[in-house]
């Protein structure tokens, strides 16, 4: 993103980019600075686009959702946010359609329509991106309708017991209930970039998301393996009252 573009989008509180950014923040304390600047050098923050940038005015909650992230991954390995048209990526394009949540949309459409080539070589299935709205087309599979409907059904209250009973065969409880997690994530990221008026304007589309194949895919499957279990030791030692 070009400084010009990056300086068009007015938000209620600054986008945090650099070290200069943090130090211009009266509120925080010195020992939050510098979480804050050891934040922007980890490529799961720092390179996380503007929506990651407006937590930098909380470094200490920016930690929490960079954890909570790869958390909501970890539980639903192998699959991942951005392979095309799998649960987690349709998750990620569903939520935002459904909160009218415009960077957030903007940002997953581009993370699908660019992987998508890398993981569906032989035919590109670009099209899909316009049937979110379209459930019941045969273009979908079972899981790919169900998960489209039960986001769906969740976001609204609308859940009803045939669909519940349907997603519960189809994935067991502990999935369903890991889906509904996730999607409680990009709900919240919704939330916090429509609050602070975070929004695309010609020139400004998220340039951080490139395009994610399965190369980076297995990076972050390594990545979530490691912040899976040394939150499991964490959650051992609790349990041990060793804290």
């Amino acid at each position: 993103m070009s400084e010009e573009a990056s300086k068009s989008i007015e938000t209620r509180i600054p986008v945090i980019r650099t070290a200069e950014d943090i130090d211009a923040l009266p509120h925080l304390s010195e020992q939050e600075k510098a979480l804050g600047k050891a934040n922007l050098a980890m490529p799961e923050i720092g390179g996380g686009g503007d929506c990651l940038g407006l937590m930098g005015n909380d470094p200490e909650m920016q930690m929490v959702w960079g954890l909570t992230e790869r958390m909501a991954e970890g539980l639903l390995e192998p699959d991942g946010q951005g392979i095309p048209y799998g649960l987690m990526n349709l998750i990620s394009l569903q939520v935002p359609r459904l909160m009218k949540s415009e960077w957030l949309l903007t940002g997953f459409q581009l993370v699908t329509y660019s992987g998508t080539p890398l993981w569906d070589k032989e035919k590109p299935r670009y099209y899909l991106m316009g049937m979110l709205e379209v459930p019941d087309s045969e273009f979908w599979t079972d899981e790919q309708k169900t998960v489209l409907k039960f986001t769906e059904a969740c976001m609204q209250n609308k859940m009803t017991d045939e669909l519940f009973n349907h997603a519960k065969k189809l994935w067991g409880e502990k999935k369903m209930l890991r889906l509904i997690f996730y999607m409680g994530f990009v709900q919240t990221a919704c939330m916090i970039a429509d609050a602070c008026h975070l929004r695309n304007m010609p020139g400004t589309e998220p340039a951080s998301f490139n395009a994610y194949g399965p190369e980076a895919h297995e990076y972050f499957l390594k990545m979530n393996s490691t912040y899976m279990k040394s939150l499991r030791s964490l959650w051992d030692s609790a349990q041990s009252n060793k804290l």
